[in-house]
C-alpha cells in the first residue's frame, strides 16, 4: 500500500491494557493508593513511566503488574489472572502487526479485535427503492 502511516495514538490494545494498561488497574490504582509517585518509586521507575503505563501510551511488563496487583492489595485470584492474561496477550505478535508502518494504527485495531472476539456480529442497512424492486 502507499507510504507510512504516523499516528501518536496509542494502539487501542494499549488503551485495552492489552498493554496491561486497563481500566480495571486504574480503578484498583484509584481505589487503593492513586500517587503515580508512590507507586514509580514501588516499581523503581519514574512518573513518566508510571504515566505512560497509565494512559496506556507505554505496555506494563508482567513483573511490573505482578508488583502493582501486590501494592494496590489485590488477592483476588479470578482478578489477577484476567489482568495477566490481557498482559501477556499484549506481548503476543499478530500477522498484522508487521503491516502497522503501512496500514495506521486505525486498520490495525481491527484484526486485533477481531483475533480477541468470540462473535463477530454484522449490521448493514440497505434501503432498495421501490421503483427498483423486481
Amino acid at each position: 500500500m502507499g507510504g507510512a502511516v504516523s499516528d501518536s495514538r496509542p494502539l487501542l490494545r494499549h488503551g485495552r491494557r492489552g498493554s496491561c494498561s486497563d481500566r480495571e488497574v486504574v480503578h484498583v490504582e484509584d481505589a487503593a493508593v492513586g500517587e503515580v509517585k508512590y507507586a514509580g518509586e514501588y516499581l523503581q521507575r519514574d512518573m513518566s513511566t508510571v504515566s505512560r503505563y497509565e494512559s496506556g501510551e507505554y505496555p506494563l511488563r508482567r513483573i511490573d503488574l505482578l508488583a502493582l496487583l501486590s501494592l494496590y492489595g489485590v488477592s483476588d485470584e479470578e482478578t489477577r489472572d484476567d489482568l495477566l492474561q490481557i498482559c501477556d496477550e499484549h506481548w503476543r505478535k499478530g500477522w498484522w502487526d508487521q503491516h502497522r508502518a503501512d496500514l495506521g494504527d486505525d486498520f490495525i485495531n481491527l484484526p486485533w479485535l477481531e483475533s480477541r472476539a468470540d462473535r463477530i456480529c454484522k449490521y448493514q442497512p440497505l434501503v432498495i427503492p421501490s421503483d427498483q424492486r423486481n
